[in-house]
């Protein structure tokens, strides 16, 4: 099986776990490497090793870098099948590495994947997932990751980016901080600023939730997120995970903190402040910014979001 290595030498701040990794691979002949610039040059960097025959296709980067990836493959036209993707914990923030779990060092996670390949057993390591579809009206966009955020998300990004220096400190540590902090002014009953409530349309698989103003929407077909997070307990059979916040938050931070962590409510209902469900297509009407897995998209007026996930992509488990 042909392996090759993308590698973004700017995730995360310039992390040295990237460098690391392409010192690794500059020594293994056997192995594509291809380490593009800037983001107009990733699809040129896939094509090379598509040119390459590479049917595993290993991320070296972050969730910004896997999102650009997960982008160009999915559009199509470049790979004549879709490659098998091993995302290495090399970036800022991880999610999709940690959710499938994988090996904390990179290094370490890329001499698994080259002996799985060498001895013909890659297959225990695959894992499927789902990939959202994000369409973006009127802005003519069509993005694909594995999270997606709106409103108090986005803003909650450029905080973490504001209050701390790139590099690792931006990461889950600073997502940590952030949310710590925000979770206690939430439910302290503080708002103004990150906090704003933001006026959203949501239907899910057609049906209106029933609520106009919410603090956090977010959409995921990840099973968690990390520091232990799974805000999710939607039963329906369906691949979009999605959990709203309303105005009228939880008071209790226990409660609140229970819900993150995917706890469902004694008597959830539509109306509560807090609700998860399992979809096929979200629509989503906003005037805020969005983030998709840490990409950041400005607020623009009268966007429309449509949020599906019909592809599905087998990820190894590096």
């Amino acid at each position: 099986m042909r392996v090759g290595v993308f590698s973004n030498a700017r995730a995360g701040g310039g992390r040295s776990e990237v460098a690391d990794v392409e010192r690794f691979v500059a020594a293994r002949p056997d192995v594509v490497a291809v380490g593009p610039v800037g983001a107009s040059e990733v699809a040129g960097g896939l094509r090379e090793l598509a040119a390459a025959g590479v049917e595993l296709l290993v991320v070296n980067g972050g969730d910004g870098t896997l999102q650009r990836v997960l982008t160009e493959v999915l559009r199509g036209g470049i790979f004549p099948a879709t490659p098998l993707i091993a995302p290495l914990r090399s970036g800022r923030t991880n999610m999709c590495a940690l959710d499938l779990g994988g090996t904390r060092n990179p290094v370490s996670a890329m001499e698994k994947v080259l002996a799985a390949a060498a001895e013909n057993r890659v297959e225990p390591l695959v894992v499927e997932r789902h990939i959202l579809r994000v369409a973006i009206e009127p802005d003519g966009i069509v993005e694909y990751g594995v999270f997606c955020g709106v409103g108090m998300i986005h803003r909650a990004i450029q905080l973490v980016h504001s209050m701390f220096p790139p590099g690792r400190s931006q990461g889950v540590f600073g997502a940590g901080v952030v949310i710590a902090g925000l979770i206690v002014r939430m439910t302290s009953g503080v708002g103004g600023g990150t906090l704003s409530p933001d006026h959203l349309k949501i239907t899910v698989d057609g049906r209106d939730v029933g609520r106009r103003t919410y603090r956090v929407v977010i959409a995921s077909t990840l099973d968690r997120f990390f520091l232990g997070l799974r805000p999710f307990w939607g039963e329906e059979n369906a691949p979009v995970r999605v959990t709203t916040v309303g105005r009228r938050v939880l008071a209790n931070p226990v409660r609140l903190l229970k819900a993150l962590r995917g706890v469902r409510p004694v008597k959830p209902h539509p109306q509560k402040p807090v609700g998860s469900y399992n979809a096929h297509r979200v629509e989503i009407t906003l005037d805020s910014g969005l983030t998709i897995d840490g990409e950041l998209f400005d607020p623009a007026p009268g966007r429309h979001l449509t949020i599906t996930a019909a592809d599905v992509v087998r990820f190894v488990r590096a």
